[in-house]
């Protein structure tokens, strides 16, 4: 297993995406699911925007690691946004959600997508980019 860089913070912000009814046309073996696109647009859209900065258009190593269902029940997607910072700028952003377990009744932490945002250039830090809205 590969070793990630140190961190020097970390934060978990809880999402409550409406669903629009598009996203439901994406689909795996008859399943809607979250169309990888939007997840990118979703973590680059919930970036802090304070320092340090990054640039949510530069994106290196994303991983789509599984599949997120949409609830065909639910007109909103409850999922996280698992961040950390490390000392070179980037943002290790994460996509996750909580499933809780058919057996065992504990919820477990699923990823979903896991993407490095690099830090904005000096230029860019003037105004302020932090989130792509």
């Amino acid at each position: 297993m590969e070793s990630l860089p140190p961190t020097v913070g970390e934060v978990t912000i809880p999402l409550s995406i409406p669903l629009a009814g598009y996203l439901r046309d994406h689909r795996y073996e008859g399943r809607a699911v979250l169309p990888a696109a939007e997840a990118l647009r979703i973590l680059a859209g919930s970036l802090p925007a304070e320092p340090p900065f990054c640039n949510p258009f530069l994106q290196e190593s994303g991983e789509f690691s599984r599949l997120l269902p949409l609830d065909p029940g639910s007109d909103t997607l409850k999922v996280f946004h698992e961040l950390s910072v490390l000392p070179d700028g980037r943002r290790h952003c994460r996509l996750t959600s909580l499933r809780l377990g058919r057996e065992t009744r504990l919820n477990r932490r699923m990823t979903h997508v896991s993407v490095f945002f690099l830090p904005a250039k000096p230029e860019q830090r003037d105004r302020n980019i932090g989130s792509a809205e």
